[in-house]
């Protein structure tokens, strides 16, 4: 059961308190706000432990922030720096010849971008505090903060987004209950998280089940169109910084960093799948398209309906 402590004049702080992606920008990130990921999380655990609410929750989201800063401007330069030496190879030139040059291209490119972020200046945070994150544990210490501010409808937003990552979670689950209980928690059910693509995708869903299929194509197209934006930035996220644990020869250390980076790719998919309604919505992809060509059909249009059928075959 939940237990709310006496701190009740902190509560004008904490409702007057921006959420934390408010005016978020990774390439004007305020330069007083940059510190170590580890730092600022160690430092909002710390605060919660001693149950300074208010402090705590200020650091749980300042470490959401930089977390998110971290992973687009890994992103950024990963994606800025993916075609570089491509095109100017030369196809008598020695294989093992291109391979190295594009390495070497690739890593001072990677460099050159990488020296105008100042978060890559900082220590680089561990693997599995990157998992922490991104499976999205500190939602969970930021909604019972808010809790004990009284700042119900940040906790239910906080609860909520830890849900649609982990819908199982009993903790939270109950939590989330127990709120329902109190007040009307609909309109505060907002994912913090949430990608471009998922409202526009529940919306041409919305639009196709009442019969408005040129405004359901119309929306599932533009979510299809942000869905591979987000998979692309995804992608080139997960050719930035590993840890190396340990010290191996040459070609073993490429073998495993090479498989880190495709098990990370892999997830990809994973990753961006939204949550409906309790459920993560099965072969996503192939779904948009199944709604895409019926919308098409319905319409008449068998010109574009058939590559979106065609599309969907794929999955």
């Amino acid at each position: 059961m939940l237990r709310r402590s006496p701190l009740l004049f902190l509560l004008l702080c904490a409702v007057l308190a921006e959420a934390q992606y408010e005016k978020y920008s990774f390439k004007s990130f305020p330069q007083t706000d940059i510190m170590p990921l580890e730092s600022a999380y160690s430092y909002a655990l710390e605060q919660y432990a001693a149950q300074n609410w208010a402090e705590s929750v200020r650091y749980l989201e300042l470490s959401l922030r930089l977390h998110r800063l971290l992973r687009d401007s890994e992103a950024f330069c990963g994606r800025n720096c993916s075609s570089v030496s491509r095109d100017r190879d030369s196809p008598t030139s020695d294989s093992s010849l291109r391979v190295v040059r594009h390495i070497l291209l690739r890593a001072a490119c990677l460099k050159k971008c990488k020296a105008d972020f100042p978060v890559f200046k900082l220590s680089y945070p561990k693997r599995d505090l990157l998992e922490t994150f991104e499976q999205r544990t500190p939602y969970k210490y930021v909604q019972y903060a808010h809790y004990q501010l009284n700042n119900l409808e940040k906790a239910v937003a906080a609860a909520h987004t830890f849900l649609k990552k982990n819908p199982g979670d009993p903790s939270l689950s109950k939590n989330m209950n127990y709120y329902k209980t109190l007040f009307d928690v609909e309109e505060h059910l907002t994912d913090l998280e949430e990608q471009p693509y998922e409202s526009v995708f529940l919306k041409s869903v919305m639009l196709y089940n009442n019969g408005d299929f040129s405004s359901s194509a119309r929306n599932m197209e533009q979510a299809i169109t942000q869905y591979y934006e987000s998979y692309s930035l995804c992608l080139a996220g997960c050719e930035g910084s590993y840890e190396i644990l340990e010290f191996k020869d040459f070609y073993p250390t490429l073998a495993d960093l090479f498989t880190d980076v495709l098990k990370c790719k892999v997830k990809c998919e994973e990753q961006l799948t939204p949550n409906v309604g309790g459920f993560f919505v099965e072969k996503f992809v192939a779904t948009m398209y199944h709604y895409l060509q019926f919308s098409y059909y319905k319409l008449n249009d068998v010109k574009n309906a058939a590559p979106c059928a065609a599309s969907y075959m794929l999955f």
